[in-house]
């Protein structure tokens, strides 16, 4: 089963590969560059303001960066639906496949916890928490951590009573608490031996679940497809993935937007479209997340250039993602055989994406307003956003466009 899991593995890893040409293109690596150019400029900053007197806010801050570390990540089980009937015959022997699934689903978050730690020492020489033995004792332990988090996920899969294993959860969240706090706010040993203890206690646990317990197969698979669809949802912010499926939602409170639009022939596909956008979770989402995601970042930043750069790049990156949203009748048989003209469709598509980039605009606007002292600055940058929705909705959202309708006849 060892060798099931590997060759499983790199046929998954080299899955992933084909999309990671998409992500990390050019223009993202140089953007990526500009980025962390800047905020490690800004960090710098602001640890040169930083005092021992602010020890006890300093210390709070890193534990709930290193604690909401730790919940990233999940077990990549790898489990496919077909497994239910083809691999129940070697449920005994599923205990090597799933310790090479624990093993493989460390790799990344181990990358995360050094570069997060690295980042968060300087914070901790303020307070005269850090030294390279520190170092390795934090990062053993939020390892150590990290790991019996992911038993835990393996345990679930072998138990059928979720009171139980939410308990345990629980107690490993006040452990973890403890192991964090007892590290940075007495001695990081303790806190070291602490998570040591606990792994032990928990690593006995978790092989007599293996042991006594019974694999659930479609609970498995059901968790393995969820995380699946959340990877996927991630690179389809760069790329179109093959089979990802959105959710529909009613949403009725928003009817009364759909209501202001005539009904009218000339206005069929206005209506459609919005209601694309307003009832759906793909698009909707994602115009969501990046302008949170945006905001936060400018909120934070008190750098011209930061704001500048982050506002005009989500807006843009906003744009280029909704313009695939033209294709969502295509398919529709009844949609080709409206007695209305393919302009009025484009007209459509054009119309609603300059209003959603309108709405982007003006939320990052009232933020540069409030976050910059300098009141020209923030100008600059609405000025900025109003060129870049010109240029967007006269110019390159009409390109895109007539490009996509050549590829699809």
């Amino acid at each position: 089963m060892t060798e099931f899991y590997q060759l499983r593995l790199k046929r998954h890893q080299t899955k992933m590969m084909k999309y990671m040409k998409y992500i990390f293109n050019d223009h993202f690596i140089l953007i990526l560059m500009f980025a962390v150019g800047g905020c490690g400029l800004y960090y710098s900053d602001m640890i040169k303001t930083l005092t021992v007197d602010q020890s006890m806010f300093i210390k709070v801050v890193v534990a709930l960066i290193w604690l909401l570390t730790l919940l990233l990540g999940h077990l990549a089980t790898l489990l496919q639906e077909a497994d239910q009937v083809f691999l129940l015959p070697k449920e005994r022997q599923m205990k090597e496949y799933l310790k090479k699934a624990i093993n493989y689903s460390m790799v990344f978050p181990s990358i995360v916890l050094i570069v997060l730690v690295g980042i968060t020492m300087p914070l901790l020489v303020v307070v005269e928490l850090a030294g390279s033995v520190q170092f390795l004792m934090y990062l053993v332990m939020l390892i150590t951590l990290k790991r019996i988090d992911l038993q835990l996920k393996l345990q679930f899969l072998y138990q059928q009573d979720d009171q139980q294993w939410t308990v345990r959860r629980l107690l490993w969240l006040a452990v973890t608490v403890c192991c964090i706090l007892l590290s940075l706010f007495v001695q990081p040993v303790i806190g070291l031996v602490l998570a040591l203890i606990y792994l032990l206690i928990n690593d006995n646990m978790t092989k007599q679940a293996i042991k006594s317990g019974t694999l659930m197969w479609e609970k498995g698979c059901q968790i393995e497809k969820k995380r699946m669809k959340q990877m996927y949802t991630f690179i389809n912010l760069f790329t179109d993935v093959p089979g990802l499926t959105s959710e529909v939602k009613r949403r009725a409170y928003l009817d009364k937007w759909l209501n202001r639009i005539p009904k009218t022939q000339a206005n069929v596909y206005r209506y459609l479209y919005a209601r694309v956008f307003l009832r759906g979770t793909e698009y909707s989402g994602l115009v969501i997340r990046l302008m949170v995601v945006g905001g936060l970042i400018m909120a934070f930043s008190s750098e011209l250039w930061i704001s500048a750069l982050i506002s005009v790049l989500f807006l843009y990156l906003i744009g280029f993602q909704l313009v695939p949203i033209v294709g969502e009748f295509d398919y529709m048989l009844l949609a080709q055989l409206y007695p209305v003209s393919a302009k009025l469709k484009t007209n459509a598509v054009e119309q609603l994406i300059a209003k959603i980039l309108g709405f982007v605009s003006l939320i990052f606007a009232v933020i540069s307003l409030i976050t910059l002292s300098n009141k020209l600055d923030a100008l600059m940058i609405i000025a900025a956003l109003a060129i870049e929705w010109l240029l967007l909705y006269k110019s390159y959202i009409p390109h895109r466009l007539k490009k996509i309708q050549k590829m699809s006849f």
